[in-house]
Formats: structure tokens, sequence, C-alpha cells
């Protein structure tokens, strides 16, 4: 049995009449970079979330980097974690005057760890922090704020339509980033991002500068750059949209039952099953410093498997300033996580299958 980590050809079989005709409009109408498939897409995904403004941008890195520059971090510095993928921190490298201020460790769930911002936010009005809903999972961004009283920008590139503990959708009470990358929950044909905000100011600067900061056709009010994203992407997204709900459901299924039937392997640790959730990647630590040869094993039979992620930003060359930051749990979690399968078309007897193959490498 050959299964992939994720199977984007079946989930655009399930809706390709759809698709298809989505995006013969686009291509009929020569609407290819901005116009109305574009702000129909930034008008359901905002109402959707509850957010009241979206800027569609060309992926999920320019989305941080508009962010980061409408709330001005060229004056501070972001707190962060490193155990992520680089595009959190590089966005923010080359902006802000005291670059990525410092990484934050991680609790044993892979998210911030929220006591530890009190050793770095020694002046809150000088850092942003930056959580990261890792793999689908949720921060507690309202128990930052109550703390620290902190700016907060969201990374939620694998948490679209994950649910706060009060159970809003993570993007309706912050700047929050997504990324629309084929892979995610919600993914494009190629790379599209958005920045959601209830912020007017944030929302008119960021989307004057993903566009040349024009305010007209020729006149430019700011320096800004092309982060534009294109209309076939947005009306596939837009087609998308319509089942994102149903497929997170089905994503905490499946979740659900690896759960129930790893629940025994001593070896491994599965994680918290949480109904907000939306487990864009379902991630296990093994406990036996094996890893690499259960992966090994689940890949010599037909199960793909990922590392999210081998090397933390920290260890990074591009980032050896911070080689010698004190993260031990990042580090710990590189060295034990890998990521089975996931997808909304996953069939139970392939979830079965993985499972048997896991159990039988420690037999």
């Amino acid at each position: 049995m050959k299964i992939p980590l994720v199977d984007l050809k079946a989930n655009y079989l399930s809706i390709k009449e759809k698709i298809d005709s989505a995006i013969s409009n686009v291509i009929n109408d020569t609407a290819f970079i901005g116009g109305k498939y574009v702000q129909k897409f930034e008008e359901e995904f905002a109402a959707k979330i509850k957010a009241k403004y979206c800027v569609f941008c060309s992926s999920g890195t320019s989305a941080l980097q508009l962010a980061y520059l409408a709330h001005h971090i060229e004056n501070k510095g972001i707190i962060t974690t490193s155990n992520t993928f680089i595009a959190t921190a590089e966005a923010a490298e080359s902006l802000a005057s005291e670059g990525v201020e410092c990484f934050v460790d991680v609790n044993e769930n892979g998210l911030i760890n929220i006591d530890l911002l009190e050793q770095k936010l020694w002046d809150s009005s000088r850092f942003v922090v930056v959580p990261v809903h890792l793999y689908g999972q949720v921060v507690d961004v309202d128990l930052i704020k109550s703390k620290y009283n902190v700016e907060i920008i969201e990374d939620a590139a694998q948490a679209h339509f994950a649910r706060y503990k009060d159970g809003s959708y993570v993007g309706s009470k912050d700047t929050t980033c997504f990324s629309f990358f084929p892979g995610k929950n919600l993914g494009g044909f190629g790379d599209s991002g958005a920045l959601v905000t209830n912020n007017e100011d944030i929302y008119k600067y960021a989307k004057m500068y993903r566009d040349h900061g024009r305010k007209s056709k020729f006149e430019s009010e700011i320096v800004g750059s092309n982060l534009r994203g294109d209309g076939i992407q947005a009306a596939i997204l837009s087609v998308k949209l319509q089942h994102i709900l149903e497929w997170n459901e089905k994503r905490k299924t499946i979740a659900k039952k690896y759960n129930e039937y790893l629940k025994d392997i001593k070896e491994i640790k599965t994680p918290v099953y949480d109904g907000n959730f939306v487990y864009h990647l379902y991630v296990i630590q093994e406990l036996t410093s094996r890893r690499d040869e259960l992966k090994k094993h689940l890949e010599d039979s037909g199960i793909s498997c990922g590392i999210h992620y081998p090397v933390p930003i920290h260890k990074q060359k591009a980032f050896n300033w911070a080689s010698e930051s004190n993260l031990p749990i990042t580090e710990m979690l590189a060295s034990q996580i890998l990521s089975l399968p996931i997808y909304p078309e996953l069939l139970n007897e392939q979830i079965e299958y993985i499972c048997e193959k896991v159990r039988e490498f420690y037999v």
C-alpha cells in the first residue's frame, strides 16, 4: 500500500468541476492580477473568520512581511519560536532594527512557552510577539495579552479556521497571517497568502504596500513592493472555502483515530486532541531515539512521512547569530518529531495500516 503524506490530487478530484469552472471564469475574464476574484475572496475569507479586513497577497511570507511593515517593527524587534518554518523569522530579519530580537523556547506540544516571555518582555513597547499556531494547534493569545499587554501578530499559516478557547476563529482578534501553499488545509494551486486584521490603518497600509505603494495607477504614496495575489489562486480558494470546515472536521476525526490506535505504544507520544485544533499535520514524538529508524521502516512500507522541522531556525546558518540560544525543548523535539499522513481523503483502512506498521516496528 502506498500512502502519501498529503494527497493533493484526491482533494482536487473531489471538487474538480467547481475548480475547473472557477479557473475558466478567470481566464475568460482575463482577471489575472488583483481584480474581482481577489476582492471576492478577500471579502469571503474575512467574513467567514469574522474579521473586518483581508489583504490577499502573493504568499504566506508576503503576508508576514506586510504585517511586520504595517506594525512598524523597523523600530522594534520580534519574539517568536524557532521550531517553525523559517519564514516566520525571515520576514522580520531585514526589517527590524534589532532583527529578530530573540527566540523563546516552547512547551512540550511545540507552542510558545508563555511563561518564558516574562524573561524577554522587559519593555513590552519594544517588541511584537509572534506566536505560531503550529501544526494547527492554537496558542492562548488572550493569556499573552492579559499577562504582558504586548502587541501580537499571529502566524496562522497552519491553522485555517482553528478556534481559540472562546470558540472564535483564529484571525478574528489580532493581525494574523495565513499561507495558502498547496499543502495547507486551505491551499491553492501555487503560492498565495493573506493578512487579516480588524485595524483599518493596518489594512490600508498593507493593501497599499503590496501594490507598489500606490493610491492610484501611477501615483505611489509610499515605497512599496509587488506582493499582489493573482485571480486564479483567489478563485480556487473561494471554491475551497466552501468546504474547509467539512475538511477540518475530517482531519479531527483522523487525528482522534490515530490517537486511539496508537495510545498503547509507550515508545511514542501522540499529539493532544483538542476539538479547536485543525491538524494541518499529525505529529508524533518518538521517545527512544529511534525516530529516523521508524521513519525508514514506514517509508519502506510505502508510507510517506515528514519531519516538521528537522533543523530549528536558530540552528540554521542564516541565523548563526542565534546559534547559542538556550532552547532545550525545541532541540529535543527536533530529534523526536515525525509527521504521519493526514488529509481529508485519508481512508480508515489506510490509517489502520499506518498504525499497524508503527506497532510492528516496536514488536
